[in-house]
């Protein structure tokens, strides 16, 4: 059975009483529910406690009570107590996605989607070998547009057109 409780810690401001708020939790496994709080959490404690200027004794304690309540392991809180010690903060790496360039232009998408709409949306394979006809009986002169005929992407042309319709 697992209970949600809300801890104040506010009145633990001694190496004493972390110590012995360790020993009396000996049994009782904590979690974080939102990996943000907890990370707020942790730049307070380490802010409250000068972590910069304690002993290795005493980082080691802090140490232990930020893993005790957070459920980080060791490393997790290696690398957040890294990151505070270097910058002052503890903050939640955004992840930054790469972004290919784009091939297509939204107007080239929504042609490619009248045109699928025009034939009764055939498939992708049939969808070219149209476009190509189009190109070599009325020989359109726009040279992009000539380019695109030939390098459709299949999948993205499915995707895309299911989207605009």
């Amino acid at each position: 059975m697992m209970m949600v409780i809300m801890m104040n810690d506010s009145k633990l401001n001694s190496m004493a009483q972390i110590k012995s708020f360790l020993a009396e939790t000996e049994g009782i496994k904590f979690s974080r529910k939102y990996r943000k709080e907890a990370y707020c959490w942790i730049e307070e404690t380490l802010s409250k406690f000068n972590y910069v200027l304690l002993s290795k004794k005493e980082k080691g304690l802090i140490r232990r009570y930020l893993m005790k309540i957070t459920g980080y392991s060791r490393a997790q809180l290696t690398r957040q107590i890294a990151q505070y010690c270097k910058t002052g903060q503890v903050r939640i790496k955004e992840y930054d996605r790469p972004k290919f360039q784009k091939k297509y232009t939204n107007q080239d998408i929504k042609l490619l989607a009248k045109t699928a709409q025009l034939h009764d949306s055939p498939n992708g394979a049939a969808l070219k070998k149209t476009l190509e006809r189009m190109v070599r009986e009325y020989g359109k002169a726009d040279v992009n547009f000539n380019r695109k005929v030939h390098h459709i992407s299949l999948q993205k042309y499915t995707t895309n057109c299911k989207k605009i319709t």
